[in-house]
């Protein structure tokens, strides 16, 4: 900051002493500069903290995932203000999230929740989850199992899948299988600088040579995708403007269009992997719908269709007042969850 300073001040005494007019211009530039960044400067920036032992562990293959036979209360505040306070966590020995004293019932159908934050429950208790209430709703007809995980993505949720024994002790064959994605879990998938920069553990999908889903770690990607990351940090670390700008933005290392068929493939692993261990149907479920581009939508449903896998977007608009999303932790409430889930059971008969 100090430096950039120093250089208006110096091509302002230069122009007096040359008097030329780009010199002038020049100036302006740099004054003009400055003060944009002075402004990011001082900007207030989001500040978040978690009170409570965490339930994350790192993992080699998935980046992180959550401890087992694991329980904790959280606190979570956000500029100042606590968007959940004192929320207990519990964990089964598989990993899975379940409420406080939950017996299992093997004889019940089981249903297999795999997602991101909005599945798993972030900042709510689980009789509040989406899981929770579509069992409720389901009139109790289905044992939760619940693999989801804050921050995980399409890639993460294929690998658990893929790793039998978290589902050895489901006796039940029968049953439902439910992704649950939002818009930006396409870029999740397939590595946007944005999520990299957050954690370079997360597992990154490509179509390799042999036309085969493969996952990479952030350094095996091809090199001019390293290169536009690189290029990506040096923004957000040499510019408060910048970083200001870029920190919520999604910048595909590759196509979208190559990206929805990523996921596609990976949404298609996942319902045949899941058949291969119980007799039953898989479901993607889209929510916040209105997020997604609807180029994107159009193009990722007419992938759907051609590999036959049961889908449903959420209504773009939502009808009530008390339905919505933390404005700070941009997470749904119990009502949202319950609406969604009252949605899914509809429209599958559940």
């Amino acid at each position: 900051m100090k430096d950039l300073f120093y250089l208006v001040l110096i091509l302002f005494l230069f122009y007096w002493k040359i008097k030329k007019p780009y010199f002038l211009s020049l100036s302006i530039f740099f004054i003009g500069l400055f003060f944009i960044e002075y402004y990011f400067y001082k900007l207030p920036s989001d500040t978040k903290s978690i009170a409570g032992q965490s339930y994350i562990k790192l993992d080699e293959k998935l980046g992180w995932r959550s401890k087992r036979s694991f329980s904790t209360s959280l606190t979570e505040t956000i500029n100042n203000q606590n968007t959940y306070k004192n929320i207990n966590f519990y964990f089964d020995s598989k990993g899975r999230r379940i409420s406080k004293n939950q017996k299992r019932n093997s004889t019940k159908k089981h249903a297999i929740f795999l997602g991101g934050s909005f599945t798993f429950g972030d900042g709510i208790d689980f009789s509040d989850t989406f899981p929770a209430h579509l069992s409720n709703i389901s009139k109790k007809k289905y044992e939760i199992y619940n693999y989801a995980l804050s921050g995980y993505g399409p890639t993460q949720n294929l690998l658990l899948l893929k790793d039998q024994e978290l589902y050895s002790d489901i006796i039940n064959q029968n049953g439902i299988c439910i992704y649950t994605m939002k818009a930006h879990h396409i870029n999740r998938a397939t590595g946007v600088p944005r999520y990299l920069r957050e954690n370079h553990r997360i597992p990154v999908a490509r179509i390799d040579g042999n036309d085969e889903l493969s996952f990479l770690s952030f350094y095996d990607l091809p090199k001019m995708q390293i290169y536009h990351y690189k290029l990506y940090d040096f923004f957000r670390s040499s510019s408060y403007a910048l970083n200001n700008i870029l920190q919520k933005k999604d910048f595909l290392m590759i196509s979208w269009k190559e990206a929805i068929d990523i996921n596609v493939r990976i949404f298609n692993e996942m319902h045949h992997q899941y058949k291969s261990y119980f007799n039953g149907s898989f479901f993607l479920f889209v929510r916040e719908s209105e997020s997604m581009p609807d180029k994107w939508r159009s193009y990722l449903i007419s992938k759907l269709k051609n590999f036959d896998i049961k889908f449903f977007f959420e209504p773009k608009t939502i009808p009530l007042e008390n339905i919505g999303i933390h404005p700070l932790n941009m997470h749904p409430n119990s009502a949202y969850n319950k609406w969604s889930a009252q949605l899914l059971v509809d429209q599958f008969n559940l």
